[in-house]
């Protein structure tokens, strides 16, 4: 357990929690610095009253401020256990899920009491829920944004081997995979699919196995771990002309397209022995060097920053954060599970077709701290001039 203690709130003594990384993290992410942590069996000195703030130093005098400032603290602990913003989120099968900070320290472990021996795709609703392909046994399980198991079979009765998982502008989702050359759709309450498109199957397995989601809500990019990636229309239901052929490695996996800035409409996708950019007509404008790769780079997503994507392979468990730009290696660490990483979300995930990314519940926390100090700060002038 780890303790935190301000002289601005002698009155309060110290503040615990089981999480002091995650309450750290969320006091780095408002720009708060210059505070201390420590056992709870240490006598250490009370913190100091100086901090940075937004770059520059200042004491926090104001009640204003002790009150926001002690809310933020107490967000931090309402907030451990939840999905921070930029966490790494790895499929590792055994119907478990491995949550990871940005630089690799393991947060939690979920598990879905599925049974599934192989967890792939995952996806964020607009409202921070988790959802978890269980590729061994056809459902998608639900998870609610603090991590807590909602359903094991949120989803069934579709394909039975579901790999891929998009939600749509209106919360409707999509799944695909290599059992069958269909899409299946689903609404936002979930259970059995409300849809299923026949489509071309991918070569490689015959399926659908990657898919994602045009801005354009009827444009739907799909693999079948080839060396195409395919293009179907779903609000004609047509097949449309091939995205891409002829791709570099043998197996494509996982693919992402970019929703804005200077790469918008560009496609990143995990194609083996390297991942590699696409540009909106197909071709390959960028190939990624990922050190300690074996050949099965397979997973993929975008990090919310908009600069940057992960990716992992699935052979070595290694995970990287790399930079779109340049092609640097932002961040590395390993899964912990070699031969069973098969799936990767971003918590704030980006998507060209999906709602925008949720922030985590400590964001919200900090925002209604912020309301509270103002409050009790106007209650405490009224006070003082009566």
């Amino acid at each position: 357990m780890l303790c935190y203690r301000l002289r601005s709130f002698r009155p309060f003594g110290l503040l615990c929690t089981d999480a002091g990384t995650r309450m750290q993290k969320s006091l780095d992410s408002v720009g708060l610095s210059g505070y201390t942590h420590y056992a709870v069996a240490d006598s250490a000195p009370l913190a100091l009253t100086e901090y940075s703030v937004g770059g520059s130093s200042m004491a926090l005098r104001g009640y204003v401020f002790k009150s926001i400032l002690l809310m933020v603290f107490l967000a931090g602990m309402a907030s451990a256990g939840t999905f921070a913003q930029g966490d790494v989120l790895v499929a590792i099968g055994n119907s478990e899920v491995n949550v990871f900070t940005p630089t690799g320290s393991l947060v939690t472990t979920l598990n879905d009491a599925s049974g599934s021996s192989y967890t792939t795709g995952m996806v964020f609703d607009a409202s921070g829920n988790l959802y978890v392909t269980n590729f061994s046994v056809g459902t998608v399980s639900q998870f609610d944004p603090n991590g807590n198991l909602l359903s094991s079979s949120f989803m069934s009765g579709g394909l039975s081997s579901p790999e891929s998982i998009l939600v749509n502008m209106a919360g409707n989702f999509y799944v695909t995979g290599p059992s069958a050359a269909q899409v299946n759709e689903y609404s936002a309450a979930g259970g059995s699919p409300t849809n299923t498109y026949n489509v071309q199957g991918g070569n490689g397995t015959g399926g659908t196995d990657w898919s994602d989601l045009a801005a354009d809500q009827q444009t739907l990019l799909y693999d079948g771990e080839g060396t195409q990636i395919l293009s179907y229309n779903l609000a004609t239901q047509t097949q449309n002309a091939a995205f891409a052929t002829g791709l570099p490695a043998s197996d494509v996996y996982e693919f992402r397209i970019i929703p804005g800035g200077a790469y918008s409409g560009d496609v990143l996708a995990a194609d083996s022995s390297a991942a590699i950019l696409l540009s909106s007509t197909g071709t390959v404008l960028q190939t990624y060097t990922l050190p300690g790769n074996q050949g099965a780079d397979f997973a993929l997503n975008l990090d919310p920053n908009g600069t940057d994507f992960w990716t992992a392979d699935a052979t070595s468990g290694n995970v990287w954060e790399v930079n779109i730009s340049t092609g640097a290696i932002d961040s590395q660490f390993n899964s912990g599970a070699p031969g069973s990483t098969f799936g990767l979300v971003v918590a704030g995930q980006i998507t060209a077709g999906g709602p925008p990314g949720t922030p985590e519940p400590a964001t919200f926390g900090l925002f209604a701290s912020g309301i509270v100090g103002l409050a009790l700060w106007a209650r405490r002038k009224r006070q003082t001039k009566a």
